[in-house]
């Protein structure tokens, strides 16, 4: 949610050269694909959920 908020400030940050937003928005996005996944596979990791 925090990272579509900031998205303008960021952009505007990216494109005018701040490579700390650009690893701002990287490591956003590394974190909601590591949220997902872990959602996806929680069953791996936590066998008693399955039904």
């Amino acid at each position: 949610m925090t990272l579509i908020l900031q998205a303008p400030d960021l952009l505007k940050s990216l494109f005018s050269g701040d490579k700390a937003a650009a690893r701002t928005i990287i490591g956003g996005f590394a974190g909601v694909k590591l949220c997902w996944l872990q959602w996806r596979y929680r069953h791996i990791a936590y066998p008693q959920l399955r039904r």
